[in-house]
C-alpha cells in the first residue's frame, strides 16, 4: 500500500513515544512542537487512505490508480481542503476517533472530556510529475492572537498519511517561538483587535529560521498555536512515478469540553448534521464552509460522538 512506513532508522530530538508523556510534554512546552510516533498503526493508516479515496471517488470523477483523471480535480493551491462534506467525511472522523489521538490530547489537557476540531484536510498532488500542481504556502504565521490569547490555549495537530521528507515538504516551525509572545506584541501592534491568523512580515527576524518537521505515516505532529509555523514545499527531487499523492494530512485538535458554551456545542452538532466546516478552535463556532444539498451525515461511533 502507498501509505506504508519506510524503514527510516534516523531519529530526531522531537520524536517521542506516546507513553513517554513527561518528556514529550516538556519538549512541547519548551519548543512549541513535537512528533508522537506511530499514534496510528500501519493498518489504520491504510484504512484512512482507502476511506479518503472512497470519498473522493464518490464525490468526483477521479480514479486513484489513473493519474490522468487528476487533471481536472480542483484543489486549493495551498492544498487546504475546507469543504464541509470532506471535513465531515468518514475518513476525517476515522482519524479523529483513533484512541491514541484522544490519549495525546487528554495528556495535554489532563482530562478525558474533550471535543475535537472539524477543520481542514491537506492534499498536495505530485507536482514533480506536473509542475502545474506545484503547491504554494501561506507563509509563516501564528494561529493565536498574541494580545487577546497570550496563554497556552490551543495545541494543533496533524496526522500525515504519507511520509514527510525534505523532497516533499510539509509543516515547518520556528522552535521555541511559542514562548516569545511579548516580541509579537511589540513588533505587531496591528494584531491587537484582529483575528487569530497573524502573518509575519517578510522582514521579520524569524523568517528563514523555520525547521521542517519530519514525520512518518501515522505519526501525530503537535504544535502550540502560538508557535510560528507554515507550509514548506520540498525540493521535488522525487524519483517515484507511481500515481500517489504527495501529501495527505488530516488536521486534528482537541480542547476540554468545559471550554465550550452550550451555544457552541449546539452549533457543532448542527454543523455535523448539515455538513459544515469549522476552524481549528473546537470551542468556537466559526463556520468556514457549508454542506452541499446532497450531504448526508455519517453514523458516528460512541467514541466519535463523545468528541462532538
Amino acid at each position: 500500500m502507498d501509505g506504508l512506513r519506510t524503514n527510516n532508522s534516523d531519529q530526531h530530538d522531537y520524536w517521542f513515544e506516546l507513553d513517554d508523556q513527561e518528556n514529550w510534554m516538556e519538549y512541547l512546552n519548551e519548543q512549541g512542537y513535537v512528533v508522537l510516533k506511530q499514534v496510528a498503526s500501519t493498518l489504520q493508516v491504510e484504512t484512512a487512505i482507502d476511506l479518503y479515496w472512497h470519498h473522493y471517488q464518490q464525490l468526483l470523477d477521479v480514479d486513484r490508480n489513473n493519474i490522468d483523471t487528476w487533471q481536472d480535480w480542483y484543489l486549493d493551491r495551498r492544498g487546504i481542503q475546507t469543504k464541509g462534506p470532506t471535513i465531515q467525511s468518514e475518513a476525517a472522523w476515522f482519524i479523529r476517533g483513533l484512541p491514541n489521538v484522544k490519549q495525546a490530547f487528554a495528556t495535554i489537557w489532563d482530562t478525558e472530556e474533550l471535543i475535537v476540531s472539524m477543520d481542514s484536510l491537506i492534499i498536495w498532488k505530485p507536482w514533480w510529475l506536473d509542475d502545474r500542481w506545484l503547491p504554494v504556502t501561506e507563509g509563516l504565521h501564528i494561529d493565536q492572537n498574541p494580545f487577546s490569547k497570550p496563554e497556552k490555549l490551543c495545541v494543533q495537530g496533524m496526522m500525515p498519511l504519507y511520509e514527510v521528507t525534505p523532497e516533499i515538504g510539509g509543516l515547518e516551525v520556528v522552535p521555541g517561538s511559542n514562548n516569545r509572545v511579548p516580541e509579537f506584541r511589540h513588533r505587531y501592534p496591528k494584531f491587537k483587535g484582529s483575528g487569530d491568523f497573524c502573518v509575519l512580515a517578510n522582514n521579520d527576524p524569524m523568517q528563514g529560521n523555520g525547521k521542517l518537521v519530519l514525520a512518518e505515516p501515522g505519526d501525530l505532529i503537535l504544535w502550540d498555536s502560538r508557535t510560528v509555523h507554515g507550509g514548506l514545499v520540498g525540493n521535488g527531487e522525487v524519483s517515484d512515478t507511481e500515481p500517489r499523492l504527495a501529501r495527505l494530512s488530516q488536521t486534528v485538535c482537541m480542547v476540554p469540553r468545559s471550554r465550550a458554551s452550550n451555544k457552541v456545542l449546539s452549533q457543532r452538532k448542527k454543523g455535523f448534521e448539515k455538513g459544515w466546516g469549522f476552524t481549528h478552535w473546537p470551542n468556537e463556532d466559526c463556520i468556514t464552509s457549508l454542506g452541499s444539498r446532497s450531504y448526508e451525515p455519517i453514523e458516528l461511533s460512541p467514541e466519535q460522538l463523545d468528541l462532538l
